[in-house]
């Protein structure tokens, strides 16, 4: 099982550091999540380990935004804080003396099964969580190996009413628990919520624009500016403002030119318009001349 470990975690690793590198351009996006929860990843580990569970899963998180009660919905942070959390537990685990076996696609498992018993199967009432533990799953690194969970991590994702912060709270639960347990709260430095940036925003299913003058300085806010977004959002009931008109140009190359812009109208229809925004009848064709 160690050289299963060994031969998966290098493939987990380089995702979560690119992750962790704020300024990626890669399709892994960096946010302040991944930042935050590398930073905390000891802490994160070592509660899942006082669970004492031998195999343990991740599910699904919940997404609570301001006022309203919390919901699988929420675009897609529920399910990229649960790849996020699966991953951080595998490269916790100490490959000599593993302390427990992270299985995976709880997901698809609990889907089907809510399917066949045609009532959901989540972890938030106390019969789904009896049916997630009647699932058989498949350990992280090998699908051929397929064994029973004896403990769950999962959590919510809390948004501020006004999308400026988020924080994590993680909970777990076991076959013995009455409700799940609280392993603790993710947050910024200074104990207060994660700063939203654009990558949230966009799990979240959140639209935005960002202003033209924004430009990088090499602090560490530059990548995570959702307010000079929001700012640049045309107003309610307003159409947002036209693209601007493409201008022809010359270029130069040695003793080559060629003009750049727009394609000369291809048909005498298009012919016309044109003329008639310019102000000059278009050109009549007449018979060749000999």
């Amino acid at each position: 099982m160690l050289n299963a470990i060994a031969r998966y975690a290098p493939r987990v690793v380089a995702a979560l550091v690119v992750a962790s590198l704020t300024l990626s351009a890669l399709p892994a996006r960096a946010d302040q999540i991944d930042r935050i929860l590398v930073e905390d990843a000891d802490k994160v580990v070592t509660a899942v380990k006082n669970l004492k569970a031998k195999n343990v899963a991740v599910l699904k998180f919940q997404v609570k935004i301001g006022d309203a009660p919390a919901s699988f919905g929420g675009g897609t942070e529920g399910i990229e804080m649960l790849h996020r959390v699966e991953n951080l537990l595998i490269l916790g685990l100490d490959q000599k003396n593993p302390e427990y076996t992270v299985l995976t696609k709880a997901g698809e498992a609990a889907a089907a099964a809510a399917k066949a018993a045609k009532a959901p199967v989540d972890w938030t009432t106390a019969d789904g969580r009896k049916r997630l533990f009647q699932l058989q799953l498949p350990v992280a690194w090998d699908d051929r190996d397929m064994r029973a969970p004896d403990a769950f991590v999962t959590g919510k994702v809390i948004v501020s009413k006004d999308y400026k912060t988020v924080k994590i709270e993680l909970v777990a639960f076991t076959p013995g628990d009455k409700e799940p347990r609280v392993l603790g709260t993710l947050h910024d430095e200074k104990g207060r919520g994660i700063h939203v940036d654009r990558s949230t925003l966009a799990s979240l299913g959140q639209t935005f624009t960002t202003s033209r003058s924004l430009k990088k300085t090499g602090h560490k806010r530059d990548f995570t500016a959702p307010d000079e977004a929001a700012s640049a959002d045309p107003p309610a009931g307003k159409a947002p403002p036209p693209p601007p008109r493409p201008t022809s140009r010359t270029l130069r190359s040695g003793s080559r030119c060629c003009s750049t812009g727009p394609s000369p109208p291809s048909s005498p229809t298009r012919a016309a318009a044109a003329s008639s925004r310019s102000g000059s009848r278009p050109r009549q064709a007449g018979p060749a001349s000999g």
